[in-house]
């Protein structure tokens, strides 16, 4: 039964940061606002899942966590410094024209992120840390890596937006 959950989990996990990785390394319009969107949803899930997948905390699951912690915030960083803004000539439907891409090197840091996510699930069973092994826990880590991003992303975004609807383009448009 173990064996089910974890694949269903490594499953959902991949397929929840391959969509994110693809995301970024194609490129997605960005604002101020939108970029905490991702963040507080999956903190949100995150913690309202922990109470039905955990038993316990043990001293095991804070030393782990704060290992992925610190991990989760050196990729979120990475990500932060590989990305690039850019103002498009179009908008998308909400009026948006600023693009920001992190490019391969970016979905690389997500692998690395998945990896020692998988990597580490046998290690805390063994050790019987229950808690660090949740689905809660993974939303929650993702979560730190895109704030982490979003911290250092977020004045590039200003200035891009600052720029744009300071431009001359921007007033022949209107």
């Amino acid at each position: 039964m173990n064996m089910i959950i974890f694949t269903v989990e490594a499953c959902l996990i991949s397929a929840l940061v391959g969509l994110i990785a693809w995301r970024q390394v194609k490129g997605q319009y960005a604002d101020t606002r939108a970029i905490w969107k991702a963040p507080l949803i999956l903190t949100a899930v995150g913690l309202s899942t922990l109470p039905a997948t955990v038993a316990g905390f043990h001293l095991i699951d804070a030393a782990l966590l704060t290992f992925e912690v610190v991990v989760c915030v050196f990729i979120g960083i990475g990500m932060g410094k590989l990305t690039s803004t850019s103002v498009t000539p179009t908008q998308d439907r909400r009026g948006r024209s600023i693009l920001i891409r992190t490019g391969w090197l970016g979905a690389a840091l997500w692998a690395v992120f998945v990896a020692v996510r998988l990597a580490l699930r046998p290690v805390a069973l063994t050790l019987h840390a229950d808690f660090v092994t949740s689905i809660g826990v993974t939303l929650i880590l993702v979560a730190i890596a895109r704030t982490a991003t979003a911290m250092i992303v977020l004045p590039r975004i200003e200035q891009a937006e600052l720029l744009n609807k300071t431009s001359p383009r921007d007033s022949l448009q209107s």
